[in-house]
């Protein structure tokens, strides 16, 4: 797996540098894995600390809600991974990052004024043969 970037936007730049230091490029690397006929990508996330229970969402798209939770009673955590079957020898993965605090406090914080503060990070799988 190859991680790429991390696009931040709004994001006071205490969040941003906690969301790049995420720990994505501890998952860059190659491993063995077996995958179930039909394909499920349950094994990419295997090393998980918890199950990540994958939904398809079309003819090889799958999602995964990590987090979905509010923040209190005016903000919002989300974390959700898609993924995209390229062909029979690649994946592609993007990581989703989202929270939305009251637009004052956000700015208060270093923020974008909107209360938005959103990262995407995009992966890919490719098989080695």
């Amino acid at each position: 797996m190859t991680v790429g970037q991390t696009a931040v936007e709004g994001c006071p730049a205490m969040i941003a540098e906690q969301i790049r230091g995420a720990g994505f490029e501890r998952r860059s690397g190659t491993r063995e894995m077996t995958f179930s006929d039909p394909f499920h990508p349950g094994p990419l996330m295997a090393d998980a600390p918890r199950q990540i229970d994958w939904s398809r969402t079309g003819p090889g798209t799958w999602q995964a809600t990590l987090v979905g939770q509010p923040m209190g009673p005016t903000g919002q955590v989300d974390v959700r991974l898609e993924l995209t079957v390229v062909s029979e020898t690649e994946l592609h993965e993007v990581s989703h990052f989202s929270i939305q605090l009251p637009a004052p406090l956000m700015a208060a914080l270093g923020g974008g004024g909107s209360g938005a503060c959103t990262s995407r990070t995009g992966m890919t799988w490719t098989w080695q043969g």
